[in-house]
């Protein structure tokens, strides 16, 4: 009896020390409290990059005159404007063709045609009027810019068309400052030119290179700003297909260009 009795209690104790163990290893979790879900932020896609204007020159017509060849896609802040002069039995569109990526960061450009025929074709050369031709820029400009023309004009001549951008530069000293000239056919003294900022000569390797050679000479003894570029392997008024390395090298001269 007595043997049955401590079993029992020893059997109880066990029990007990279990049940304790097993609510100790068995622990209601703690309940959690609830989060806000995370709402991730849009995604703002980033503006496209914009491709620059294509550059190319264009005719524009000019009300009571000839159309005028007007470069697209030039810096719209250029501080100056361009005029270009071709030479005689010439056409203004091929030579702004030429350049037409260096002219582009300097400023919006024109062409002119000239003013005298050149027998029955396209062709034309200049009858050497400065105050007429003046008039036809502004018209031309005013056509291509409204109101937006700069007040200052660098003017680009070849062949014959130095004759006519010199006379501008003497006639107007205030407004056409900075010159580009190429294979002129004659020498011209440096009178009159004392508002020029500057001038850059162009002539061929192959041409008959004494009166470009002689005009930047007189100039610069006469204390202008000056520098002659001889373009290698080139003949008259000719670019060589380098018009825009070499018109870069120009208006960097003439404080124009990067």
């Amino acid at each position: 009896m007595r043997t049955d009795t401590i079993a029992a209690g020893l059997l109880l104790v066990l029990l007990a020390a279990g049940a304790a163990y097993t609510r100790e290893r068995v622990k209601v979790p703690a309940k959690r409290q609830a989060t806000a879900p995370v709402v991730a932020s849009p995604v703002v896609a980033a503006p496209a990059p914009t491709s620059p204007p294509p550059i190319f020159v264009d005719t524009l017509p000019v009300p009571g005159d000839q159309p005028v060849f007007v470069l697209r896609g030039a810096d719209p802040h250029g501080r100056v404007a361009g005029v270009v002069f071709h030479g005689w039995c010439g056409h203004g569109l091929g030579v702004l063709q030429a350049f037409a990526l260096a002219a582009a960061k300097v400023g919006p450009f024109i062409a002119l045609q000239g003013d005298a025929h050149c027998g029955q074709g396209a062709l034309r050369g200049w009858s050497n009027d400065p105050v007429k031709t003046d008039r036809r820029i502004d018209a031309g400009l005013q056509e291509y810019l409204g109101a937006s023309v700069p007040a200052e004009v660098v003017l680009v001549g070849l062949s014959q068309g130095v004759e006519i951008a010199v006379a501008l530069a003497r006639r107007f000293p205030n407004k056409y400052k900075r010159l580009v000239l190429g294979s002129g056919a004659r020498v011209e003294p440096p009178a009159a030119l004392h508002g020029l900022s500057g001038a850059y000569f162009l002539v061929g390797q192959y041409e008959h290179q004494m009166p470009t050679r002689a005009t930047a000479q007189r100039w610069k003894n006469a204390g202008l700003s000056t520098q002659l570029q001889v373009i290698s392997g080139a003949g008259h008024a000719d670019f060589q297909g380098r018009g825009n390395p070499l018109m870069d090298e120009a208006f960097r001269f003439l404080s124009l260009g990067d």
